[in-house]
């Protein structure tokens, strides 16, 4: 949501359609029961119903826009992340340094 805020829409769609399939992939190995709720240990019944209802309302928004809105070529990851340049890269200023957070 938000980088849908942002106005990121290519990556909020990309972002979302990916979670929808993790989901998806990961129902069958989610549920309660066993030894850890039998001593009144809590455990994830998978993803909040009302975020995948948010997630497919607003995928369907997303999807409307057509193919005229980019994605970029892969979801977030550290990984991702981590190859991109950073944000000032190819301005005319001095080189400098990554911050921590970057």
């Amino acid at each position: 949501m938000l980088l849908v805020h942002c106005g990121e829409l290519g990556a909020a769609r990309l972002e979302m359609r990916t979670y929808l399939q993790q989901v998806a992939g990961a129902g069958a190995g989610t549920g309660t029961g066993g030894a850890g709720a039998a001593a009144g240990e809590h455990q994830s019944s998978g993803p909040d119903p009302f975020d995948l209802v948010l997630c497919r309302r607003v995928l369907t928004a997303l999807e409307g826009l057509g193919p005229g809105v980019q994605e970029p070529p892969e979801p977030l990851s550290v990984g991702a992340v981590l190859r991109m340049a950073p944000p000032w890269e190819g301005l005319a200023r001095e080189e400098r340094h990554l911050p921590l957070t970057w």
